[in-house]
Order: C-alpha cells, then sequence, then structure tokens
C-alpha cells in the first residue's frame, strides 16, 4: 500500500508539474504571438533593398522578429513616422537630427551608408558649373532638410552665398518635369532619380564627393520602441548585417533582390551602391565611436546641428549619445571577435 501511495503522489506531481509546464509555454506564446509587427516603410533606394534581402532569405524568420515591410516615397515615410503609422525606416541623419530636435525623439541603430557621388545637382546643358547658378532656381527636397544642407554646403565650396540664388520645393520624383517644364533650373537627385536624369540629358554640376560624410542614411527607429522591445531591434540590426554578409558573398543574386524589389535595374542599383557604399559591421562601429574623426556621427553630426542653430531651427546642441545607439551592432560584433 504505502509503495502505491508514493507511485501515485509521484504520478500526481508529475501531473501538476506537466500542466504547469503546459499552461507556461501557452502563456508566452500567447504573449509573442499577440505582439504586434514592427512597421518599417521603405522607399525605393539602391541601398535599403538590404532589408528586402533580409526578408526574402528569411533572416527575420530566423531571428525570430515579426516585421512588416510596406512601400513609400521618401516624404511619405517620414510622414507616416511622425503620425506614428511606422515604427520605423531608413532616413538621412541630418533629417533624423531635426526629427529629434522637434520632439520625435528616434535613435540611429544601423548605418546603411554614405554619399560619395550618389546625391548631385543635376542642370539642363546650359548651366556650366555651380557659378552658373546665380540668380536661378534650384530644386530641393525640403527647406531645412539635408537636401538643403547639401546644397548650400556646395554652393559655399563654390564661393556662393545662400541669398544669391533662389530654392523651390520639389519631390525628388518630379526634379526632371520641373526641369522639362522650365520651373527650376537644377536640382538634388540621388539615384535611381540621378541616373534617370543623365540618360535624358541633363548633367551633373556638384556632387557629394565634394562634402564627405555630411549625407549618411541608416535604420531609425523611435526611441519609445527601443525601449519597449529592444529585444526585438537587436534582431532586425543582426538580420540587416546579415543581409549585408550575404550581399557580399553572393552579388549576383544579391544584387537582383535588391533590384526587382526596388523595381530598379540591375545596373541602376550597381551604381546607387558604387556611389553610396554599404557599410560593414565593423564600420558600423567604427562611425558611431566619439570621434572628431571626419567620418564620424559624431563630428558630422555637430556640422548638421550648428546648421540647424545658424537657421533659428533649434536653439541649442543636441545630445547626440540620445540619438545614435551603437549597443546592439556592438553587440553582434563583439560576439564575432
Amino acid at each position: 500500500m504505502r509503495k502505491i501511495a508514493i507511485w501515485v503522489i509521484g504520478m500526481s506531481l508529475i501531473l501538476i508539474l506537466l500542466a504547469g509546464g503546459i499552461f507556461y509555454y501557452r502563456f508566452n506564446l500567447k504573449k509573442v504571438v499577440e505582439q504586434p509587427p514592427i512597421r518599417i516603410m521603405v522607399d525605393p533606394w539602391p541601398g535599403n533593398g538590404l532589408i528586402f534581402i533580409a526578408q526574402e532569405k528569411g533572416f527575420f524568420e530566423q531571428e525570430g522578429v515579426n516585421v512588416n515591410l510596406s512601400l513609400g516615397s521618401y516624404d511619405t515615410a517620414i510622414n507616416a513616422y511622425k503620425n506614428k503609422e511606422i515604427d520605423g525606416f531608413f532616413l538621412v541623419y541630418a533629417d533624423l537630427i531635426f526629427l529629434f530636435s522637434e520632439g520625435f525623439e528616434t535613435k540611429l541603430v544601423y548605418v546603411l551608408d554614405h554619399s560619395v557621388g550618389g546625391d548631385v545637382i543635376v542642370s539642363g546643358q546650359e548651366i556650366n558649373s555651380l557659378k552658373d547658378l546665380r540668380g536661378k532656381t534650384i530644386g530641393i527636397s525640403g527647406v531645412n532638410s539635408f537636401s538643403n544642407l547639401f546644397l548650400i554646403k556646395l554652393m559655399e565650396k563654390a564661393g556662393i552665398n545662400e541669398w544669391e540664388y533662389f530654392i523651390k520645393v520639389v519631390p525628388v520624383d518630379k526634379i526632371v518635369d520641373s526641369l522639362k517644364n522650365k520651373e527650376i533650373d537644377a536640382g538634388h537627385v540621388w539615384d535611381p532619380y540621378k541616373s534617370q536624369a543623365v540618360d535624358q540629358g541633363y548633367k551633373v554640376i556638384g556632387s557629394s564627393n565634394e562634402t564627405p560624410f555630411m549625407i549618411v542614411e541608416g535604420f531609425g527607429i523611435s526611441s519609445e520602441f527601443i525601449s519597449n522591445r529592444p529585444e526585438e531591434v537587436q534582431k532586425i540590426v543582426s538580420a540587416l548585417v546579415r543581409a549585408k554578409e550575404f550581399l557580399d558573398s553572393n552579388l549576383e543574386e544579391g544584387l537582383e533582390i535588391m533590384a526587382r524589389r526596388n523595381n530598379l535595374s540591375v545596373s541602376e542599383v550597381e551604381t546607387g551602391i558604387k556611389n553610396s557604399p554599404l557599410l560593414s559591421l565593423k564600420e558600423n562601429s567604427e562611425v558611431m565611436q566619439t570621434t572628431n574623426s571626419e567620418n564620424s556621427l559624431y563630428n558630422s553630426g555637430r556640422v548638421i546641428t550648428e546648421f540647424y542653430m545658424t537657421r533659428g531651427q533649434m536653439s541649442k546642441m543636441l545630445d547626440l549619445n540620445q540619438l545614435i545607439e551603437p549597443k546592439f551592432i556592438n553587440k553582434i560584433l563583439g560576439e564575432k571577435i
């Protein structure tokens, strides 16, 4: 009898533990399932195609993160982010800084690329150089945007003051049409619109080659989201790093994915990432370090902040540590060492 009683008690304990384990599993599985996907909007820029590689090769799924990708123009993505319709997107560093100053607290968690010829000023054949733009109208994507800053810095290098020319806000995909209609004399474009402009007979008269590390693009996500769901942000960054490594070792397949999903030709993607090189894991870590190096987010961030302060758009210097978040990149780098 005693053995039977012990057996009954033992089996009861096993059943209780088993039931508890099933309840715990189901409860936690339910929490994971109920966690909404991370909403990311992607604009048609060659380098942004990395995220499509991450999706198509299953890196998000393998990392265990649910991502909802949508397509839209750059301006659409910014407005969607402000309206909290998305959680993150690829954006230019200067615009991230301005967003932060407006109260949209955002952190840069992955640096995608930097422009070394990917951004240009194009004009008709009658314009020979930037100096010919005195008294002319130039199209930019927005006042106090990275486009505005890029133009000002280029013109300064050419010895032209801001008051010596006019600007007009024109979406990048409308620059060529505005040139055709004589609404502007020149305009700021980037790929694929740069290639399209050149193919239609317009010429490049100014380039981001002359403004090193001024135009940097990366993945930005809200500070609140990072605080609430840091593990998922880590998984997104890991998937992007894996996508870059896949592209490096499977160039032909990677370019095909990037081109197809961006509705571009492979040659357009190749040109885009040639003029705006994609950063490696190590380079990501390096540019996020607190240094005065020319290729440092802190150095370019100070230049950008001073630009906004001079124009009365910001009242004080920002603490760039609140915008630059290297912990996700450094964790991956540490694991690989």
